[in-house]
C-alpha cells in the first residue's frame, strides 16, 4: 500500500514511500497507545460515530521530537517552521457490530482566498477493514506552502471516507502550532532580562484569568495545559511563576510569556512580551483558550 502523496501536480514514488497498512488493534489497547505521549496537543473530535455510520476520527497535533521524527518518517522537513504532524485515532463504533471497510483520509487540494493552502501533504494509507470495537492510530504530514505570524490563516481540507459515506473536514493549525522552541536554550535570568527589555506599549500585553473549580491537579498541571496547545518551551520550574518562550515561525522573532497564577483562588495573570503585537494579541488569546482546557 503506498501513502498518498499530494505535491502539487506531481506524486512521489518509490520504495521508500512503501508502507504497510495501518495496525488495527483493540479499542482499549489503542487508547492506551495513544494517551502515552507527553509531546503532543489536546484530542479534537473532527468525525462523530453517530454522523459516519459508526466512524470516529479524532486527531491531535504532534510536538518535539515526536513531531521531528513522524516528520522524517513522511519524508517532510522536520527543520521547516511551516510543517506540521497529526495523530488520528480511528475507531469503529458500529451499535450493529459492523465492520467498516476502506477507510481513508484523502486530502482535498482547495485555494480560499487570503488562507495559506499546503505545499505537501503525506495521508495514511487505506485501512481494508475495521472491525466493532477495534481501532487504528494514524499520522498526517503537512507542509503549507509559506510561513506567517498570523493566527489562524493555514487551511488542509479532507475527506474521510468508509464504505458508510465521507464527511468533509478542515484541519486549522494555530498559530501556536507553528511557533519553535525546539532550539532555544536561556536561563531564567536571562529571560527575566529579556522581559525586563520589553517594557514598550506595544512591546508588552496583559490579561487576568480566573480557573474554577480550583484545586491542586488544575494548579499543578497549569504548565502542562499550555505546552498541550502552543509549541512553547519553559524556562525554570512551576510552581510559582510560569515561563515561557516561543519562536515566531515567519520573523523568526522571540516572544516571551509569564503566567502567574494563585493556587488557592485560581486568580492569575497573563504577560505576553514581544516586538509583533499583532502575533503576541494572537498568542494572549490562544493563552485564554487553554487555560480554559486546566482540570
Amino acid at each position: 500500500y503506498a501513502k498518498q502523496v499530494s505535491n502539487g501536480s506531481s506524486v512521489a514514488a518509490g520504495l521508500e514511500d512503501l508502507v504497510m497498512t495501518p495496525l488495527v488493534v483493540d479499542r482499549d489497547d489503542a487508547d492506551v497507545s495513544s494517551n502515552g505521549s507527553n509531546e503532543s496537543g489536546p484530542w479534537i473530535e473532527f468525525v462523530k460515530s453517530e454522523l459516519a455510520g459508526g466512524l470516529s476520527v479524532r486527531m491531535r497535533f504532534v510536538h518535539g521530537r515526536s513531531r521531528i521524527k513522524e516528520a522524517k518518517m513522511m519524508g517532510l522537513d522536520s527543520d521547516n517552521t511551516s510543517t506540521v504532524c497529526l495523530q488520528a485515532h480511528i475507531e469503529n463504533k458500529r451499535s450493529d457490530s459492523g465492520t467498516l471497510r476502506h477507510i481513508r483520509i484523502v486530502h482535498r487540494p482547495s485555494t480560499s482566498s487570503g488562507m495559506i493552502s499546503t505545499s505537501k501533504v503525506v495521508s495514511p494509507p487505506e485501512i481494508p477493514a475495521l472491525k466493532t470495537g477495534k481501532a487504528s492510530s494514524v499520522f498526517i504530514g503537512l507542509t503549507f506552502s509559506s510561513a506567517t505570524d498570523r493566527d489562524g490563516v493555514a487551511l488542509a481540507k479532507f475527506d474521510i471516507k468508509s464504505d458508510r459515506g465521507s464527511t468533509s473536514i478542515e484541519i486549522r493549525p494555530t498559530l501556536g502550532e507553528f511557533m519553535d522552541s525546539s532550539k532555544v536554550t536561556m536561563s531564567q535570568s536571562e529571560f527575566d532580562s529579556k522581559v525586563a527589555d520589553l517594557h514598550g506599549i506595544h512591546q508588552r500585553i496583559t490579561s487576568t484569568f480566573s480557573l474554577s473549580p480550583m484545586n491542586n491537579d488544575v494548579y499543578t498541571n497549569l504548565p502542562k495545559t499550555i505546552l498541550q496547545h502552543l509549541n512553547l518551551k519553559q524556562i525554570g520550574t512551576w510552581p510559582g511563576k510560569g515561563c515561557f518562550v516561543g519562536v515566531l515561525p515567519a520573523s523568526e522573532q522571540y516572544v516571551y510569556v509569564v503566567v502567574k497564577c494563585d493556587p488557592v483562588t485560581g486568580s492569575g495573570d497573563l504577560i505576553v512580551c514581544g516586538n509583533n503585537a499583532m502575533a503576541s494579541n494572537s498568542i494572549l488569546n490562544l493563552l485564554k483558550q487553554a487555560l480554559t482546557h486546566c482540570k
